[in-house]
């Protein structure tokens, strides 16, 4: 929870392969999100072009998601 909120868009998330996409908004760069961080967040699956909040930490192959706010829930706190 050190790590600062971050707006973005989700991408795509291919619930069957347990994995997806996201970009910070005004950054191009790819955010990888696993589904076992989806499920810790408590959310079940992501749809392309949903607006969500990310805590990004960069891993062995570049910047993943640690966590995912749904927008709404974010944005009331």
């Amino acid at each position: 929870a050190t790590i600062e909120l971050e707006p973005a868009r989700v991408k795509w998330f291919y619930k069957l392969k347990g994995f997806g996409f996201a970009n910070i908004w005004g950054n191009d760069d790819d955010v990888f999100i696993h589904a076992e961080v989806l499920r810790r967040s408590g959310l079940a699956d992501l749809t392309a072009g949903e607006a969500v909040n990310l805590r990004v930490m960069t891993g062995q192959r570049g910047k993943m998601a640690a966590e995912v706010c749904a927008w709404e829930k974010a944005n009331k706190e």
